[in-house]
């Protein structure tokens, strides 16, 4: 998110402008190049969730004192598989849980169960989203005890209680 929150922002008073053009940089191999989004915003806020469930992170942001915007992210090719989290009685989302899921290749992709990102940011409700095969999850709860499951259900949607 970029743009200045102080109205009386120029680049005579405060060596930038306002408006500021939007940064958006878009994955290229293992590198990040820059996407050419036109005008310029405010913006202030922003919250990141699978808006179409198709396995990827969509975006809506905020300006201040304008337009709100949807970001729709149609990188992900393919079915998305959905890890979900239940904890305990004491957390019941199962936050701070590490997630380390061991794909049929043999690659392994690791995520947190976090709730947020930061000041006037939001994540919807923590779910992870896999597309290649499962070959094992395992859960590391949020008090440290592991959790392993070998046999991956092919459901869509893979609910992991804590034991």
């Amino acid at each position: 998110m970029n743009g200045h929150v102080y109205p009386e922002a120029t680049m005579e008073t405060m060596d930038s402008p306002r408006n500021q053009p939007v940064l958006m940089l878009e994955r290229t191999g293992n590198r990040f190049t820059q996407v050419k989004m036109p005008g310029e915003y405010l913006d202030r806020s922003a919250v990141f969730g699978d808006l179409d469930n198709d396995g990827d992170t969509d975006a809506i942001v905020a300006q201040r004192s304008g337009d709100v915007r949807v970001l729709q992210n149609d990188s992900v090719h393919g079915k998305p598989r959905i890890v979900q989290l239940i904890g305990n009685n004491k957390n019941p989302r199962g936050l701070g849980a590490k997630i380390i899921v061991t794909h049929e290749d043999g690659r392994t992709t690791t995520r947190w169960n976090t709730d947020g990102f930061g000041f006037q940011s939001s994540f919807a409700v923590p779910k992870h989203f896999f597309i290649k095969p499962i070959k094992t999850i395992e859960v590391i709860w949020s008090n440290g005890k592991k959790q392993t499951i070998s046999n991956v259900p092919t459901d869509d949607l893979i609910v992991i209680k804590q034991n």
